[in-house]
């Protein structure tokens, strides 16, 4: 694939210097080219071991003056030999010298750029091009870092990435895709379910995708790939679900109830009458959460309801707590130890529940989604910074990017997979950084 770069080198007066026909123009010591009234030079970057589908460890530098040793001008093109490898980016490293990064491609083990200069004065019918260097590269290595997959997923303006430590799976306009071995694994696609939008997929803590039409719901066990349909309780107000490690579901309206299936949703029971736990008729429930098999309610009159073996406890907190609006399409929480993690639109909270109390109020300045990956609890948006908590609190932390995204705009959806920062961007590009 040829690519056609400019390089403006800056312009100096250029000596005079004959040459005439019988001159040999490409005397060369292998790593420097002597063409017409031009020097080139590779300083850096041949003869590398890379992964395939990814940027090389060292960017390829090539240094171009003219016979006195001055930055010369010149118009550069590059020529890959694998379909798939990209020249993605070029710079400047000092006056005399371009540097550019290669991107192998994913079909070919041993792959070749070839750089072409456009040069006058070496033949009788003006300016042609000359092919001045064939760098290699050997697409052989181990990934470490960051990985890009190959393949580009058509995801269009709908994006979602999902991960439950088994498989990382995006949601586009109209496919659903996933994959189960970021590195030597294949992306399997599906369509959505029936009349269902992909902005109102929801997905568990521990994988499980749901959507809610009415009172039916589409509930997928294997990242999209099927679909299956249950009746609910109630399909009227914001909701959440829980899928617990026994098989049985929880199900919570925003408005008194909360139940259980224990037949996968063929039928429900009454687990928690909210208003009558509390004592508060007006009691909305905010977000639900679990541990094990002990089911964790957090209601709006600052009360979180914990559910183990039909036994009910109710922490009792102070007033203004956390707010008390109830919003189950937002909000989420989790449960580390004893303490319950509530991300409430741009504040975290963590509530002891021993104690009672907050011992922590975090604002975010921005909605973040909270996830679980390798038994750790992160809220993230998209961007490069994010929180995890450990040691009883949320703390700020970021990741490096990789090296051919400049900045955190080139994040679209981001998550965790096994406890590492895995994002699409806009291209449709997944990025996994390996350990």
């Amino acid at each position: 694939m040829k690519t056609r770069i400019i390089w403006v080198i800056l312009p100096v007066l250029i000596a005079a210097v004959s040459c005439s026909e019988d001159d040999d123009p490409t005397a060369e010591d292998g790593i420097t080219k002597v063409i017409g009234e031009n020097v080139y030079r590779i300083l850096q970057g041949n003869d590398q071991t890379g992964v395939a589908g990814q940027l090389l460890p060292l960017d390829i530098k090539i240094r171009v003056t003219d016979l006195q040793g001055a930055p010369k001008f010149t118009s550069l093109q590059f020529e890959t030999s694998d379909p798939g490898a990209e020249v993605i980016r070029n710079f400047y490293s000092g006056s005399d010298t371009v540097a550019l990064q290669w991107k192998l491609g994913c079909n070919e083990k041993k792959q070749t750029l070839t750089i072409i200069d456009n040069i006058c004065g070496i033949a009788k019918d003006g300016c042609v091009d000359v092919n001045i260097f064939e760098i290699t590269a050997v697409a052989d290595g181990t990934p470490m870092g960051w990985f890009e997959t190959c393949q580009t997923l058509n995801i269009g303006y709908t994006r979602q990435i999902l991960s439950n430590d088994e498989a990382i799976t995006v949601i586009g306009n109209d496919r659903i895709y996933s994959i189960d071995d970021v590195v030597n694994g294949t992306w399997f696609t599906s369509g959505r379910p029936e009349n269902v939008g992909y902005t109102g997929i929801n997905v568990t803590s521990t994988g499980e995708m749901y959507y809610r039409a009415g009172s039916t719901c589409y509930v997928s066990l294997d990242q999209g790939q099927s679909w299956s349909i249950m009746t609910l309780p109630s399909g009227y107000g914001d909701f959440q679900m829980l899928f617990l490690k026994n098989g049985d579901l929880i199900y919570a309206r925003e408005f008194r109830e909360v139940h259980i299936s224990s037949n996968k949703g063929s039928s429900w029971d009454l687990l928690v009458d909210v208003p009558e736990a509390t004592a508060n008729q007006a009691s909305e429930v905010q977000s639900i959460a679990a541990k094990g098999q002990t089911v964790f309610i957090m209601v709006d009159n600052h009360n979180i309801i914990e559910v183990e073996n039909d036994e009910i406890k109710i922490h009792e907190f102070a007033f203004n707590s956390w707010p008390v609006w109830a919003d189950l399409s937002t909000n989420s929480a989790e449960v580390v130890d004893n303490h319950f993690l509530f991300n409430h639109d741009r504040t975290l909270y963590v509530l002891d529940l021993g104690s009672n109390r907050v011992i922590q109020n975090l604002d975010l300045y921005r909605h973040g989604r909270m996830i679980r990956s390798a038994g750790d609890v992160y809220v993230v948006n998209e961007t490069n910074g994010y929180w995890k908590y450990e040691n009883n609190a949320f703390r700020s932390k970021s990741f490096d990017l990789p090296r051919n995204i400049q900045n955190g705009s080139g994040i679209s959806a981001l998550t965790f997979h096994q406890g590492s920062p895995a994002f699409i961007n806009s291209s449709g590009k997944l990025f996994y950084y390996i350990n």
